[in-house]
């Protein structure tokens, strides 16, 4: 029985030494045995074609130093609905730096003029410098640069090689991967001359000729932000991106009051108990459909990737302000229509009232759930109605207790047990799930 070796990557005060049997992405083998010291004080240049696996690299490097480097990828995080001073204030909240820092960074990169622009108005070299912004910003010992020459003009350049540059000559440790030629980043002067590595036919070879490194600070690992802080810098975030699309209300609110209103044109007449179920699954059917959309984007910018890799705020409490974010936004957009539900089947106030606490509570309780399954809807790459199927049973009890509650008092029974069972449900999913968000997350990035 042959011996298991399992990858190792650590980060001295020397520099990143990495031991890596196997890389593989998307279960192809990409290397096998590639081990190196990227020494302190230098740049590392990683050479290949495309293809070979330098981004899987890179990525799987970032994997192993969490919290203590700065993955530049393009998206670069970027959500196009937001503006460059938005997107600048809730990088550096997520990295523990003051927002006070968002002009300078700007005047220092060309879009102070542009602050107060939307994202999806900026060309894609604009985006890059955005992006440069954001990195000098990240007081990080590790840089790992992923084909961050792509749509940067001479300026542009110009501006990374300094960034470099300056990081370099502080003990920081930049890998950079890229197939094209870095030599006009630095110019005719204040060049860094690299160490080069070539990654081809699965094997990483080079960086022998290295020089001694650089005096290097010993790393730290990096600290958490206080879990107030950290929550409440995600949950700016997500007002802001709730504030530049407040479609999400209406559609929610559209489709919930139209199957409510469908199934009373179908019964014609007032059926309390049936009133109270349509509401009741049309309000998990408007949640559940709109749940596999929510960490989506921020997958698919690398805005999940940088929380990950790069901030202090940890992806846990992220995933709670987006949990927390959906609990406002789905209760404001079906608590007026369950009003209107009331009017339309005739219902008596008190059952109104408790039908609305009821169902606050209930999407309470469920949100946490949802938010798991729409993690593993991102897992599954397509298979969102597989993982529907196998979460409605857990939805379940929410409907039982929520119906209960709701109509407990037009039965003469005491309604406050059933909603104390559905605040129990809630809270403990909010207990339970956070840890379980964050392994789910942390396998997506892989």
């Amino acid at each position: 029985m042959g011996v298991v070796v399992s990858s190792r990557i650590d980060l001295q005060s020397d520099g990143l030494h990495f031991d890596l049997p196997e890389l593989q992405a998307g279960g192809v083998l990409l290397g096998r045995d590639l081990r190196a010291t990227l020494s302190a004080g230098q740049l590392h240049w990683v050479r290949g074609g495309n293809g070979v696996g330098k981004s899987t690299l890179l990525r799987t490097l970032a994997g192993g130093v969490c919290g203590q480097c700065h993955l530049l990828k393009f998206p670069f995080g970027l959500r196009l609905e937001m503006t460059v001073a938005q997107h600048m204030n809730a990088s550096l909240a997520a990295l523990g730096q003051s927002s006070a820092l968002v002009e300078a960074l700007l005047q220092q990169v060309g879009l102070l003029d542009w602050a107060e622009e939307r994202i999806q108005t900026l060309s894609s070299g604009q985006q890059a410098r955005l992006a440069l912004a954001v990195l000098s910003a990240a007081d990080k010992k590790v840089w790992l640069l992923d084909e961050p020459l792509n749509a940067l003009d001479q300026d542009g350049l110009q501006m990374l090689g300094a960034l470099v540059s300056d990081h370099v000559r502080r003990g920081g440790v930049v890998v950079l991967a890229s197939h094209q030629s870095i030599g006009e980043m630095f110019g005719k002067t204040g060049a860094i001359e690299p160490v080069v590595w070539m990654f081809e036919k699965g094997r990483l070879n080079g960086g022998e000729a290295t020089a001694a490194a650089s005096p290097a600070e010993s790393s730290r690992p990096a600290q958490a932000m206080s879990f107030r802080l950290a929550l409440l810098s995600c949950w700016r975030r997500e007002w802001l991106l709730l504030k530049a699309n407040p479609q999400q209300l209406g559609w929610m609110a559209l489709f919930h009051w139209m199957v409510i209103s469908f199934f009373g044109l179908a019964v014609l007449k007032s059926d309390s108990p049936f009133a109270l179920a349509v509401v009741w699954v049309s309000a998990i059917l408007a949640v559940l459909l709109t749940a596999k959309d929510w960490f989506s984007e921020d997958h698919r910018t690398g805005w999940l990737s940088f929380l990950q890799h790069t901030s202090a705020v940890g992806t846990d409490k992220y995933w709670l302000a987006r949990c927390a974010s959906g609990v406002v936004t789905q209760s404001a957009s079906t608590m007026p229509v369950v009003l209107m539900a009331g009017l339309q089947f005739a219902l008596p106030v008190g059952q109104v009232f408790w039908l609305e606490l009821a169902l606050l509570c209930g999407i309470f309780a469920m949100t946490p759930l949802l938010g798991l399954v729409s993690l593993m809807v991102m897992m599954t790459r397509g298979g969102a109605i597989l993982v529907y199927l196998l979460a409605l049973p857990v939805l379940v009890p929410v409907l039982i207790f929520g119906l209960e509650c709701s109509q407990a008092a037009a039965l003469g029974r005491s309604p406050w047990a059933a909603f104390a069972v559905l605040l129990c449900l809630a809270g403990l999913s909010f207990m339970v799930a956070p840890p379980v968000a964050r392994r789910l997350i942390a396998m997506i990035q892989e």
